[in-house]
């Protein structure tokens, strides 16, 4: 619906199917009509087809309400903030915050983002190493991801920042608990040099902590680091807190706090072979295209039939017009092939989902809610629980299993009633509930529902 299928995905209006070389991937903010402001990249919103909640409010306020995006990734940013956002900025992974003409038509970064590029925030941790906060005993449930380097004895571990002039410096410091903390300065550098929250037309601020995505994706949900970054990001966020507390007339009883994350992360395959989950493969995307290869060319001719950018599984629709066959039928023999890989659980039509002959399952039901006729595969492709579809040595997400969209979601501040819930919930609440807070319009693409019990009213 919202036009982003996924990080990268293929246009399969473009793909140059004669070729047969993999097309170039889309990227989800890349825009190539936009122009970079200090190296950052081209990005915008362009791709993202619905308003967000930034863009209601400046809507809903003739403009006046601000709405600002603070991220390392430049797609955490920007999708959050929307298409009309007052500043937008994320890293460009030299040491400096960046932002692009979309969202600067004059040219320029805003003078506070100039001031905190001058003041090298990045560079406070040069030379140092990464080790963990608490005792090493706080860390004792934890398990080392398999591929990393064994710690020293007595020693949780110890991870080398790099030192000045070391190109890899920035992207360890992201991957590190430390990351965090330059995202906060920058943050609070926006409140003040914005001046949000300042006057009675409300402003809307978006931050994503990229640092937790980052750890979690190399050394797996069960890490040390992930628990010690885990911690650091609580008392960070207790500094955060605390400066809108100060900077916001009225403190924080003003101020409405939504922490929540976008998605979960799947244990290390390789560790989970070791303990009592299920699962124990890196499914092979070649394997899953080279099998529907061979049986779409086993059965309607020689040709490359498909292209795969989980889970979204382009299959050759040239082909499929010029030889006059039926694409449902095309779809669920490719889709049939997909499934004989090793680690496929499922493999579902767009024919199949849009007549809504799809299992009546809490996953399906996601994927359904993911598809996007126009940008999406012909088949979308899912690995069985445990397992992921990718390689490397760390772990990823994206799939609809529970460990990957289960996440909390904690609200406080105004307008909000105390209490905890247990039931099922889902993130897409979280723009309807601070809509009907905001006394504006829903998102043009929610499907959301207000957070039961989360509004005093």
């Amino acid at each position: 619906m919202d036009g982003i299928v996924g990080n990268e995905w293929y246009d399969p209006a473009t793909i140059d199917w004669a070729s047969g070389k993999r097309p170039e991937e889309v990227y989800c903010v890349s825009d190539p009509e936009t122009t970079e402001i200090n190296s950052g990249g081209k990005m915008s919103a362009r791709n993202l087809q619905v308003t967000t909640l930034g863009d209601e409010l400046k809507l809903a306020t003739a403009g006046k309400g601000k709405v600002v995006g603070v991220a390392f990734k430049d797609r955490a940013a920007i999708l959050m903030a929307g298409h009309g956002a007052d500043a937008v900025v994320w890293t460009n992974g030299k040491g400096g915050w960046s932002s692009t003409s979309y969202f600067c038509p004059s040219g320029a970064l805003p003078v506070w983002v100039d001031k905190l590029n001058a003041d090298k925030t990045f560079d406070m941790h040069i030379g140092q190493a990464w080790e963990p906060l608490l005792p090493a005993d706080a860390y004792s449930l934890t398990k080392k991801a398999p591929a990393e380097k064994a710690p020293t004895a007595g020693q949780v571990f110890s991870h080398d920042l790099g030192s000045e002039g070391d190109k890899s410096f920035y992207s360890n410091l992201a991957t590190s608990g430390f990351g965090n903390d330059v995202v906060e300065i920058a943050v609070e550098r926006a409140v003040a040099g914005e001046a949000l929250g300042q006057d009675d037309v409300p402003d809307l601020l978006v931050v994503n902590l990229s640092s937790n995505d980052y750890v979690g994706h190399r050394y797996g949900p069960d890490s040390p680091e992930v628990m010690d970054t885990a911690v650091r990001t609580d008392r960070m966020l207790s500094r955060l807190f605390n400066f809108l507390d100060r900077a916001v007339p009225g403190g924080l009883a003003e101020v409405t706090i939504v922490v929540t994350a976008d998605h979960g992360v799947l244990p290390i395959p390789e560790e989970s072979a070791k303990d009592v989950r299920t699962g124990v493969r890196r499914v092979s995307e070649a394997a899953i295209e080279a099998n529907v290869d061979k049986a779409l060319s086993a059965k309607y001719g020689e040709a490359k039939w498909c292209w795969l950018a989980t889970p979204n599984l382009y299959l050759n629709r040239p082909m499929i017009e010029s030889k006059k066959l039926d694409p449902a039928e095309v779809q669920r023999v490719a889709a049939a092939a997909a499934m004989t890989t090793p680690g496929v659980y499922a493999a579902l039509t767009q024919s199949d989902v849009w007549a809504g002959r799809v299992p009546k399952t809490h996953w399906a039901e996601m994927a359904s809610n993911s598809l996007n006729p126009k940008l999406s595969g012909d088949v979308l492709v899912f690995e069985a629980a445990g397992d992921y579809m990718g390689g490397g040595t760390g772990t990823g997400h994206g799939s609809p299993w529970i460990y990957d969209s289960h996440v909390p979601i904690l609200v406080c501040g105004k307008g909000i009633a105390k209490g905890r819930h247990s039931e099922r919930v889902y993130t897409n609440g979280i723009a309807a509930t601070l809509a009907h807070l905001l006394h504006v319009e829903y998102p043009s693409g929610c499907i959301g529902h207000i957070l039961p019990g989360a509004l005093k009213d």
